[in-house]
């Protein structure tokens, strides 16, 4: 899963949220000034991406892809997983997924003095072209991908990916819509498990 749901499946503490929406981009960031709670956040992080890419369905729709993006097909799956969790948003959530864009974006500007400067450039990014909301567009999806294949260190062909997801997309969607409340129910007790014990320390 991408930044949109990684940061839907954090729940509402904010020090979980931060942990979660930054642990990609730690790399060699120490995290001794992270609260127990932030660093509960990478675990749950850590947990969304195991849970994902070992889930039957998500390894099917990665093996669909994989002819034409090779070793790059699970993350365009996680970019196009995103994509659907923007467009089914009415099935998850009451609020609109505009609103939810700014309330999150607002809830991790309280730690910015907390982000390493790679997260810090990608998050004013993010804000500046309101990922969450142009997920939902083919556009943003297209200019997303082309901006991963940039930054790859090895040739990929993410930037014409768009063409090859619209070709499986139902099938791809339909992937989608059985495997996201498997892993909302997972995270949600993995979350309960976690406050549970935060509270009974």
């Amino acid at each position: 899963m991408n930044y949109l749901a990684h940061c839907f499946l954090s729940g509402q503490n904010d020090d979980i949220l931060f942990g979660n929406f930054v642990a990609d981009g730690l790399k060699r960031t120490k995290t001794t000034l992270f609260t127990p709670m932030m660093l509960k956040g990478i675990e749950l992080h850590r947990f969304i991406d195991h849970f994902t890419d070992t889930h039957p369905l998500v390894k099917q729709s990665v093996r669909i892809l994989r002819e034409d993006q090779g070793k790059f097909s699970p993350v365009v799956i996680d970019m196009v997983f995103d994509h659907f969790l923007a467009m089914n948003w009415h099935l998850y959530s009451h609020e609109s997924l505009e609103v939810y864009s700014k309330k999150t974006y607002k809830r991790l500007d309280a730690y910015l003095p907390f982000m390493p400067p790679n997260v810090l450039r990608m998050f004013d990014h993010m804000k500046e072209h309101n990922w969450f909301i142009s997920y939902k567009e083919e556009k943003g999806m297209r200019q997303a991908l082309t901006g991963l294949s940039k930054r790859t260190r090895f040739p990929s062909a993410m930037d014409t990916a768009w063409k090859e997801i619209k070709m499986h997309y139902d099938e791809l969607n339909a992937h989608f819509l059985a495997f996201f409340p498997e892993l909302q129910w997972a995270c949600s007790s993995l979350l309960t498990e976690i406050i549970s014990d935060s509270e009974s320390s």
